[in-house]
């Protein structure tokens, strides 16, 4: 059995509350060849981690308790053998068709080395507040070089 495509790295802190969202959105994609590892930072996270994934075959549990996050995402990143790799936050969700569309924007790009999608920020009654703070700083950057390159922003 091969390797699927897309690996998706979960880091699980403290009691998860909304782990099982970002796993429903995750089971949910259109894009089917995917799996999981999600990485547990303490032992609570680890036995909720375990009792989320509830038997799906796609999703497995790393050894990665008691690791600091950055430690945990590489550590997870270093033993699997997908082409590409993302990380789904545990208190995040995803869109039906986030993966279709990441793979169809990477295959329309293919020297780009990375890619980073938008986000919304919603609290934790389902109440949408709009969009996330690095779509702001993005778009500062944007303004900062274009400014340093000339006006039009294309430094010509």
């Amino acid at each position: 059995m091969s390797a699927p495509t897309l690996q998706a790295l979960v880091p699980v802190r403290g009691d998860a509350p909304f782990l099982a969202a970002a796993l429903h959105s995750l089971r949910a994609q259109t894009f089917i060849d995917w799996q999981a590892t999600l990485c547990p930072l303490d032992a609570n996270a680890r036995d909720i981690a375990m009792r989320a994934v509830d038997g799906d075959a796609r999703m497995q549990i790393a050894d990665t308790s008691d690791m600091a996050e950055a430690s945990a995402l590489a550590h997870a990143a270093d033993t699997n053998a997908c082409e590409l790799l993302c990380v789904l936050d545990g208190d995040d969700t995803l869109e039906p068709t986030a993966f279709a569309a990441l793979l169809d924007a990477l295959a329309e790009n293919p020297a780009a080395g990375m890619a980073y999608s938008r986000h919304v920020l919603i609290d934790a009654n389902g109440r949408v507040l709009g969009a996330g703070p690095l779509s702001r700083r993005r778009r500062m950057a944007r303004m900062r070089a274009s400014s340093s390159r000339g006006s039009n922003g294309l430094g010509r």
